[in-house]
């Protein structure tokens, strides 16, 4: 703060120097000369002091001014790469949506085919039921992505109004306010991320595991169809007794006979079947009041089916 000057020591200066300058010197304005100089010179040394403390302050304000601007800079490459990160976080989702969308369009051409040839209609039904789950929860995943989005968008547009107002006001407040509000926003996104990310991990979880139930049903119904065509191929018939081989015919194609089995007995073996249930596990009936014995397949991602062979023939049934 620069001292003022008194109006009368300033008259006192200028009837000192007309006085001077007309050559009219007395001692006592010698003596008032030498108290005004030594006052001029301890005012000059307070008017110096006070001018490089100013300078200190405001050297002090600059630095804290140019801190604050670094900092806001450094937050802005944070954004700048957090909203890089987001949109590759997108693209990489929109990417699995599109696959997992065209991976149901395949389960459901199989899955149409799998009713053409004799799927059961309640299985269809669960199979359809889990497809619609599955694109809702797809659906909602996008949508909550899609607020994760807007969220960042506002929270940036919201830290820039901010820091225009900061600017706007005093010097010493910029860098606190700067901090409060980065601390402020980095923990709103941190929180909103943290949830963002809990509920896809859950979402995806769950998609996973409902398309891994659909790819074992899928490929359980695939593995019997293989079967059934494999059983409805035609068999080469050969007569017992023919050509000094015999061979049975039918499901007991490719077994060779005994030649001391009369040919009776290789009708009555070649009357019994092997019937097959709608998922490919076979069940035998040989009367009609005999109880039957069906094996569902089950929709555990830890239960496992034996592999079916479509080239294996199914074992001769003896005859009791």
């Amino acid at each position: 703060m620069s001292i003022p000057l008194k109006t009368d020591f300033a008259t006192r200066i200028m009837n000192a120097a007309i006085a001077y300058d007309t050559g009219v010197a007395t001692p006592a304005t010698e003596a008032s000369h030498t108290d005004r100089i030594v006052e001029l010179e301890s005012q000059i040394a307070a008017l110096a002091g006070e001018k490089k403390e100013t300078d200190m302050r405001a050297m002090e304000r600059y630095k804290n001014m140019l801190h604050a601007t670094r900092h806001a800079e450094r937050v802005e490459l944070a954004l700048e790469r957090e909203k890089e990160d987001k949109l590759d976080s997108e693209l990489k989702a929109v990417r699995c949506f599109r696959g997992l969308k065209q991976r149901i369009a395949s389960l459901e051409t199989d899955l149409a085919k799998a009713q053409g040839l004799g799927t059961s209609d309640a299985q269809f039904q669960e199979l359809q039921t889990a497809n619609t789950r599955l694109q809702a929860e797809l659906a909602q995943e996008k949508e909550a992505k899609t607020q994760v989005q807007n969220t960042l968008k506002h929270i940036h547009a919201k830290f820039e109004v901010d820091k225009q107002q900061i600017k706007q006001q005093s010097k010493q407040e910029y860098e606190k306010i700067i901090d409060a509000k980065e601390k402020q926003g980095k923990a709103d996104l941190a929180h909103q991320l943290a949830a963002a990310t809990q509920r896809r991990t859950k979402e995806h979880e769950a998609a996973r595991q409902e398309i891994e139930c659909l790819k074992q049903q899928i490929q359980k119904l695939q593995q019997a169809l293989d079967w059934h065509k494999g059983q409805l191929q035609p068999q080469p018939v050969l007569h017992a007794g023919a050509q000094g081989s015999p061979i049975a015919a039918g499901i007991h194609a490719g077994f060779p006979l005994s030649t001391q089995q009369s040919p009776s007995q290789v009708r009555d073996q070649s009357r019994k079947r092997r019937r097959l249930n709608s998922t490919g596990h076979s069940y035998e009936k040989e009367n009609a009041g005999r109880t039957q014995t069906v094996i569902p397949i089950p929709c555990d991602t830890s239960s496992t089916i034996p592999t079916l062979d479509p080239t294996r023939q199914p074992a001769a049934v003896s005859s009791k």
